[in-house]
């Protein structure tokens, strides 16, 4: 922006973003320049400058970095209850869905983004595939971490987050593209290293509860971020 204070004095204030070389991160400040007109020339009489440091992301979600990288599906069996063994009688495969799940920092390292794919196999054996975006960080207002979801069928969700021992608990209000409402729990349970167990636990749907959905994530082979 430029504002005069007298036909020869200006100030300017602006906001500059830089990105060193080789870096997929950006820097960004503020300046604010005072401009003099001289013998018909405009001449840099100061400038001011300040750097904009992206605020910290808060503990609870640095405990959440183990989520960046990669992760394919590898069992999804619906409706097994823990300790159950992969020859208990389950829904035909057309209601098994294979998923593939990224997650990545952004920029400013202030929420953790997941990207995750679910494909899903019709009884004809046509596939139909659908996106969801997530976006987990802290939320400065409440004072807890949040996550918010949005699908390419229109639907969104909206989960607050807490942890418990080695469990991660997210608790979830979902509206779907038909105006329709759902509720659950869903639990994360990380090993330390590239496993990931993923429990849903419907709470609310449509009045109704359904069994409970197991999934067994595993991180990619150099799908670790680094």
């Amino acid at each position: 922006s430029l504002r005069f204070l007298s036909a020869d004095v200006a100030v300017e204030d602006g906001e500059v973003k830089v990105t060193p070389p080789g870096s997929t991160s950006a820097h960004t400040g503020h300046f604010t320049a005072l401009w003099v007109r001289q013998a018909g020339a405009w001449k840099l009489a100061g400038l001011r400058e300040s750097r904009i440091d992206a605020a910290a992301a808060p503990a609870q979600l640095a405990d959440l970095a183990w989520m960046v990288g990669d992760w394919t599906v590898v069992d999804e069996p619906a409706g097994r209850q823990p300790g159950e063994t992969s020859a208990t009688p389950q829904a035909g495969a057309a209601d098994q869905p294979a998923m593939e799940v990224s997650v990545r920092w952004d920029e400013g390292h202030a929420f953790l983004v997941r990207e995750m794919r679910v494909v899903r196999r019709t009884p004809s054996g046509q596939s139909a595939a659908a996106h969801i975006t997530q976006r987990i960080g802290w939320d400065p207002l409440t004072r807890q971490l949040r996550s918010w979801s949005f699908g390419s069928d229109g639907g969104h969700a909206e989960s607050t987050w807490t942890r418990e021992g080695d469990t991660w608990i997210a608790r979830a209000s979902a509206v779907m593209p038909d105006g329709s409402q759902t509720a659950s729990l869903n639990l994360y349970t990380y090993d330390g290293a590239d496993r990931c167990t993923w429990r849903s636990l419907p709470t609310h749907v449509g009045g109704e509860h359904l069994p409970q959905v197991t999934m067994t994530m595993v991180r990619k082979k150099g799908g670790d971020g680094r």
